[in-house]
């Protein structure tokens, strides 16, 4: 038994100095606990009279807007506390405190913030009858003044007889004959369209339409109308719209000397490019010519799917 006691309750040294530190250490957090809320006293609540008086009108509108918008009249409305610290027994005693500046004839469609706070409203209330204005409401008689939440009843009598909206004047046009029309569904000929008529074709923007242009300069005229899809960004869906509305003419492309072109030339080419220009080059080196498509075929890349695609465009 005494084994047993001394197992758990008999200490270290150092258990007993640490055991010592942790009673120290929780006897000073209480005191300073309760010592705190004297050492540092709570700031006094200001009195703001400027704020008791916004927040105020924010009641009173409310309670108004409520009034106007249901059935509940004035005098089930007016027994309800306002101010939260002094109650008062009746809204429209409220009514004789505010004091509202003097009213000037002014038109609510162009009348800045100034003027609206000129007449007794806040900065925020003149900020979102700017924002309504701004995002294309209208003013067309004294009364859409009510459709504002911000615009209580007493403010909206107060401003009323100053209200000046100028009557709207309408223009009455002439019967002019109508421009006539060009055939947006015209066929568009692919080898002689300028960018702005690839850019009248649905799907089809400023860059596309000039990458279209320069693909086509490139190559030297388009032989088939598929060809289009190699240029490089036409959606396949774009290609399937616009493919009753194309045409093909003049199918006379530029023809490249296979023999005489220089490298540089033969590069530019978007079937040819680098590689397979260099390839040519050495071939007509060891070979000094190339006699016909079969001959040209030895050289490597030139497959037939690629003969098929060079074979308008180069010249024996």
């Amino acid at each position: 038994m005494l084994r047993w006691l001394e197992r758990y309750f008999v200490f270290t040294v150092w258990e007993r100095r640490a055991v010592v530190a942790m009673l120290l250490i929780a006897v000073a957090a209480n005191i300073l606990l309760f010592t705190h809320r004297y050492i540092f006293p709570p700031e006094p609540i200001q009195n703001d009279t400027a704020a008791y008086r916004r927040v105020q009108r924010i009641i009173y509108a409310w309670q108004e807007e409520l009034r106007r918008d249901t059935t509940i009249s004035e005098e089930e409305t007016a027994p309800y506390i306002v101010n939260p610290y002094e109650p008062v027994a009746n809204v429209s005693r409220l009514k004789e405190k505010e004091t509202l500046p003097p009213c000037f004839p002014f038109d609510p469609n162009t009348a800045t913030d100034a003027e609206w706070q000129k007449l007794g409203f806040s900065t925020a209330q003149s900020a979102a009858i700017q924002k309504f204005i701004s995002r294309g409401g209208r003013f067309t008689k004294p009364e859409d003044l009510r459709k504002l939440y911000v615009i209580s009843d007493e403010m909206y009598q107060h401003i009323l007889p100053c209200v000046q909206i100028p009557e709207q004047v309408t223009v009455v046009k002439e019967n002019l004959p109508l421009p006539r029309r060009q055939n947006i569904n015209a066929a568009i000929d692919v080898n002689a369209a300028d960018s702005a008529a690839w850019e009248s074709l649905p799907g089809i923007g400023p860059v596309l339409a000039t990458r279209i242009v320069r693909y086509r300069e490139a190559l030297g005229g388009f032989v088939q109308i598929e060809q289009l899809r190699e240029v490089w960004g036409m959606p396949d869906s774009t290609y399937q719209k616009i493919r009753n509305r194309l045409s093909i003419a003049d199918v006379t492309p530029r023809k490249i000397p296979i023999n005489t072109a220089d490298e540089e030339t033969l590069r530019n080419h978007p079937y040819i490019r680098h590689r397979l220009a260099r390839l040519i080059v050495q071939y007509r080196q060891q070979h000094r010519r190339i006699q016909s498509s079969d001959e040209l075929m030895k050289i490597p890349l030139v497959n037939d799917s690629m003969m098929r695609k060079l074979q308008p465009y180069i010249a024996w």
